[in-house]
Formats: structure tokens, sequence, C-alpha cells
């Protein structure tokens, strides 16, 4: 198995910060991509292929959600929602996310994050 390609887009350079401290050096995962906006996320995704994806909701140039699809169409990434509530992360679901957590209970659950992380890496790799 290859080691995931992730991207993280988020408009926080903290959060940003914070997801690649928690993916480095994570076994299963390689390089980690950011981008603040949607619109940095859609030229990454020009430029570089990525197996997964993690996405804010609360995006400064649009609603998160209704880029789920698109992202997914794009890239042929799977999509893991770091963002919202039990309400926001149902819609998230339906609209095609592969797994959905809150930032603020990231840290406790790391584990589940990374198995998250690994298990849509490998579901992309075993797609190319």
């Amino acid at each position: 198995m290859l080691p995931a390609k992730v991207l993280i887009i988020d408009d926080s350079a903290v959060i940003r910060h914070f997801v690649r401290m928690i993916l480095d050096g994570e076994p299963g995962v390689g390089t980690v991509l950011e981008a603040a906006s949607a619109d940095d996320a859609w030229r990454v995704l020009d430029r570089e292929t990525v197996d997964v994806i993690t996405l804010d909701l609360n995006l400064p140039d649009g609603d998160g959600l209704q880029f789920i699809a698109p992202l997914r169409d794009k890239s042929g990434s799977d999509v893991i929602v770091l963002s919202g509530d039990s309400e926001t992360h149902a819609a998230a679901m339906n609209l095609g996310a592969a797994a959905c957590f809150n930032k603020e209970t990231l840290l406790p659950q790391r584990a589940e994050f990374i198995a998250s992380i690994r298990k849509a890496g490998a579901a992309n790799d075993r797609a190319h």
C-alpha cells in the first residue's frame, strides 16, 4: 500500500497545522498538502493527485457541503469532514463524505481519524 497523499482544506492556518501535526509521521500517510479555501483547493487539484481530502465546512468562499461532491468528482478522493455538528455531519454523509469529525474533539478521536485517513487512502490506492 502506498502512503496516502492528503489535502487539508481549512481557512485556519492553526487548524491546518494541527491536522498536519496529527498526520505527521503516521504509517500509511505520506505527503500532506494544504489549501485555505475552495479556490486554493481547485488550484492544488489541478496540479496534484491526492488520495484523501479533509474539508472544513465553513470556508471563506462558500459552504463546504456544496464542495463535497465536486471535490470527489475532480479528485476521485474520499472527503473527510472536519467541522460541524451531528446535523451537518449527517448532511455531509448524505452528500458522500467518507467520515466526519469535530475539530474540538479531533485529538481524543485521533485513532479513529487516522484510521479513516488510512482506509480512504487504501480505497483510493486500490481504485488506481
